[in-house]
């Protein structure tokens, strides 16, 4: 099992490296944080590059009203 500490440690992390930069979209953000280590990697590979922040939250929020974590996903 991993272990759940991490998740408030990454988190503080995410958050200290995306106070510095405001102005990013968090799937901006994220995404350059993963491509940073996959140099093969472009933006167009990648659609979290283009959601809106509000978008996102919106599907967190409907994700967090799940009684389970489920990863399967849903192509549009």
């Amino acid at each position: 099992m991993r272990d759940p500490a991490r998740i408030q440690r990454i988190i503080s992390i995410l958050e200290h490296i995306w106070t510095r930069a405001p102005d990013m979209r968090l799937g901006q953000l994220v995404w350059l944080l993963v491509a940073r280590g996959h140099p093969e990697v472009t933006h167009r590979d990648c659609r979290i590059w283009h959601i809106e922040d509000d978008e996102l939250e919106d599907g967190l929020m409907r994700e967090a009203m799940q009684p389970q974590l489920s990863n399967e996903t849903k192509e549009k």
